[in-house]
């Protein structure tokens, strides 16, 4: 191993080592008490998506083994996500169509340990890919030259966006700076459209399923008239989370291997079957147990074969997304180089994650994100831990730094027009987060004006309510620091409650920066 690299992992797992020390020393990592739980749909493989809501916000990394205590059985799972008090979990056994309660039983470390275990194994030169060039200097990088200028006259994307891609072309390490509102995500899509176009591999990264399938989704749409999805030129590998994908049959590994392979074949037909069972289970129709478990035993039986050909078809396709723990976790990816690897929602993903997908990159190393937005978490607050776990690779590059004094980064691009926000609005987040760098895409004035339009704050796209003279007083929770502030939380609903009997067809979202504060 490069002796700079070297250096670099043994600080990364100084820094594990003492998150997985905070992690077990903290109560609440370890059982989490879990209610009101529903089924959701069949995963795609072996599990059952469930949603579940907790008296807290759940903090745990994506692809976590997790056990359930439901009822006096365990059972394994696996943590698919979260969002405030809401969690998916991938159970390993049907619990029924409902579940009025169960505990969840972590150990989050073990991913972080397999993490160290992969850093620790990159001992080959040969197979760093851009890991070294990915903690270095800026520097221009020519490894795909066939893409230089291939964006100038894309008709599917605007001046900054086509400006960002071609920064892509010029330097094999590079980061994309995309707000919100911009078509980053749209942009991701179209970088790598070209790439099925010119035969590259690409690994297609995000720290978390819901990002992953954002991701994805946006290829697919991208590809649409084309035939590079029908000829499986792209897989979803894990856990599906995004309803829109469910249907997309070409992105589906399972689906990809039925139209090749008999065992598949009869594995994917199990599984329909299956999933009209669980159907009749979440209409609380009568659930014919014995069927289910007859088709549960016939899928186990093929599993073991199906597995292979699973493993072989990650191995070859072309354009594979998956999150970064499962790259961490599968020895199948990590026994492959890409030509580009990307890594979208950059800011969130810890910058070990980041350096162990460059090492997948044999050609180029592509973030995209907004520094702007949340940063890495972790529960401890050792040196080692602030520098490497809680700062993303924005920070560590020096670019956030750079872009808040003003300075030129040459290996970085920012999408400038945004196509989501009123103009006001836009005006606010530009000035106060972007350095008034932000525009307006066409017609944005006329798609948000019908809104800003509605009372009570008739033509203000942005309003402020002071509830000073209310006496609010803030809470915190017993547990946590999470807040509570139940004068503002009445008015907020009065508010909604008025626009809703006045505008019952429209929607509203209430957003606050405290779980308690949403509940």
């Amino acid at each position: 191993m490069n002796e700079e690299l070297a250096v670099h992992i043994a600080a990364f797992a100084a820094a594990i080592e003492d998150e997985v020390t905070a992690e077990k020393a903290s109560e609440r990592t370890h059982r989490h008490a879990l209610v009101e739980g529903t089924l959701v749909s069949d995963s795609g493989d072996e599990n059952f998506l469930y949603f579940f809501s907790t008296p807290y916000e759940v903090n745990l990394p994506e692809e976590a083994m997790i056990q359930l205590e439901v009822d006096g059985r365990v059972v394994q799972g696996i943590y698919v996500g979260g969002d405030r008090d809401l969690v998916s979990i991938a159970s390993s056994e049907f619990l029924g169509a409902r579940v009025r309660a169960a505990t969840m039983i972590a150990t989050p470390w073990d991913l972080l340990l397999k993490l160290e275990d992969r850093l620790n194994a990159l001992v080959d030169d040969d197979d760093c890919g851009r890991a070294l060039a990915l903690l270095g200097p800026p520097a221009p990088g020519d490894s795909l030259p066939e893409l230089n200028g291939v964006f100038a006259d894309n008709r599917w994307l605007d001046p900054s966006q086509r400006d960002a891609l071609q920064k892509v072309a010029e330097r094999d390490v590079s980061f994309i700076w995309g707000p919100p509102g911009t078509g980053k995500t749209r942009t991701v899509a179209y970088l790598v459209r070209e790439l099925i176009e010119r035969h590259k591999s690409v690994l297609l990264l995000a720290h978390s399923n819901a990002a992953v399938d954002v991701a994805t989704l946006a290829v697919v749409n991208a590809c649409r008239g084309t035939p590079y999805l029908s000829c499986g030129a792209m897989i979803r590998y894990g856990i599906l989370t995004k309803r829109d994908l469910l249907v997309e049959s070409n992105i589906n590994p399972l689906n990809i291997l039925a139209r090749r392979n008999v065992d598949a074949e009869r594995f994917v037909g199990l599984q329909s079957r299956r999933r009209d069972l669980l159907e009749h289970a979440k209409r609380e129709e009568l659930f014919d147990t014995a069927e289910f478990e007859m088709v549960r035993s016939d899928m186990g039986k093929l599993r073991h074969r199906v597995d292979k050909e699973l493993k072989k078809l990650v191995a070859e396709t072309q354009v594979v997304a998956t999150t970064l723990t499962k790259l961490a976790l599968s020895d199948e990816l990590m026994e492959r180089l890409f030509d580009v690897v990307i890594i979208d929602e950059a800011s969130m993903s810890l910058v070990p994650y980041d350096v162990l997908a460059a090492s997948r990159a044999q050609g180029k190393i592509v973030f995209t994100g907004d520094f702007m937005q949340l940063p890495p978490i972790a529960s401890g607050t050792t040196p080692a831990i602030r520098e490497w776990l809680q700062r993303d690779i924005y920070q560590v590059r020096g670019i956030t730094k750079a872009v808040r004094a003003g300075q030129d980064v040459p290996d970085m691009a920012m999408l400038r027009t945004q196509y989501r926000m009123h103009p006001s609005i836009r005006s606010a987040v530009s000035r106060l987060f972007y350095q008034d760098r932000l525009d307006d895409g066409e017609r944005i004035i006329v798609r948000t004006s019908s809104i800003a339009r509605l009372a009570p704050f008739e033509g203000q796209a942005m309003a402020e309510v002071d509830t000073s003279l209310l006496q609010a007083r803030c809470y915190r929770e017993v547990k946590g620091y999470s807040r509570l502030n139940l004068v503002e939380a009445v008015t907020v609903m009065t508010i909604a409650a008025g626009m809703l009997s006045r505008y019952p067809d429209i929607s509203i979202g209430v957003v606050t920066p405290y779980a308690v504060q949403a509940r």
